[in-house]
């Protein structure tokens, strides 16, 4: 074994960075859940509404993290080589932090969904990223399925006060990818029958719209994404322009042109700066949960 990071640290610049790709993903992998970890015991121990149900989730929720996740995590990776600059040589577990922070979230319902969202981008990232042996997908396929369980744990356990978005899908909740695709659609056309011209602040609002449902349309291979982008940015923002009830919508030839769709952190940087510009800023702007925010990736 060889002492290794997968990125460069900015205190001991002399470790050597691992080369293999599997390795580095699951290395990767193995750092997020040890920030997760830190999380939790830090919401554990610095907790401000939380009732007694509440912690216990957490307490449960830390173990299961251990032994779901960084555990095997940690068997997996000292199996893995190092990379061809070390032959014969496996890496190991790094423990790096890419946030150095010492802060506290003080409310109760962002701590707890930042950590069931950081549950579920850790077990969205559980893809070996490279031709690997079957043994180690079907061992980032367990992990992925105890990190998607802990997330929903905590949420049924002691999360019940955590808006509806964020509860596990089941079936018979997940919407047909042609159903949420024609939804964002007529959202979008609807929203460019009653956005006057000249308008700035609706103006504004309906170019966010558009390249949002530029975004989902580039992701029609990721219902996941789809759901959320439609449900928690393009509806709250459609539903802040006068008039969306009774407006038409507009016919086929007002779809945005074609290009390159904005990425999801272009959309965030965006909807930050309009917010920032208006004021007072709408409703769509500043929902309750601020969903499209949360979902755009602030």
């Amino acid at each position: 074994m060889v002492t290794l990071n997968v990125r460069p640290a900015e205190r001991q610049t002399d470790i050597p960075l691992v080369s293999d790709p599997v390795t580095r993903r699951v290395m990767d992998l193995f750092n997020v859940s040890y920030e997760i970890l830190l999380l939790m015991l830090q919401r554990f121990f610095a907790h401000t509404e939380e009732t007694d149900p509440q912690l216990k989730a957490l307490a449960d929720a830390t173990i299961a993290l251990m032994f779901g996740a960084l555990k095997p995590l940690g068997d997996l990776v000292t199996r893995l080589p190092a990379g061809p600059e070390y032959p014969g040589r496996t890496a190991g577990p790094s423990f790096e932090l890419f946030y150095e922070s010492d802060y506290v979230l003080p409310h109760r319902e962002a701590a707890w969904i930042l950590l069931t969202e950081r549950l579920r981008q850790a077990a969205d990232f559980c893809e070996p990223g490279a031709p690997c042996d079957p043994a180690v997908t079907d061992g980032l396929a367990e992990i992925r399925s105890s990190l998607a369980g802990i997330a929903d744990a905590l949420l049924i356990s002691g999360a019940a006060h955590l808006p509806a978005r964020y509860a596990p899908e089941t079936p018979a909740q997940a919407e047909d990818l042609g159903t949420l695709l024609a939804r964002a659609e007529d959202l979008y056309r609807t929203v460019q029958a009653v956005t006057p011209p000249g308008t700035p602040a609706p103006t504004g609002l309906a170019a966010l719209l558009a390249s949002t449902y530029q975004a989902v349309r580039a992701s029609q291979g990721d219902a996941r994404t789809v759901a959320r982008l439609v449900n928690s940015v393009l509806r709250p923002l459609a539903t802040t322009l006068p008039g969306i009830s009774s407006a038409p919508p507009k016919p086929q030839e007002s779809l945005p042109p074609q290009g390159p769709p904005p990425s999801l952190w272009d959309l965030a940087v965006t909807a930050t700066t309009l917010r920032a510009s208006l004021a007072p800023a709408p409703p769509g702007l500043l929902d309750p949960h601020r969903a499209h925010r949360t979902e755009l990736g602030l």
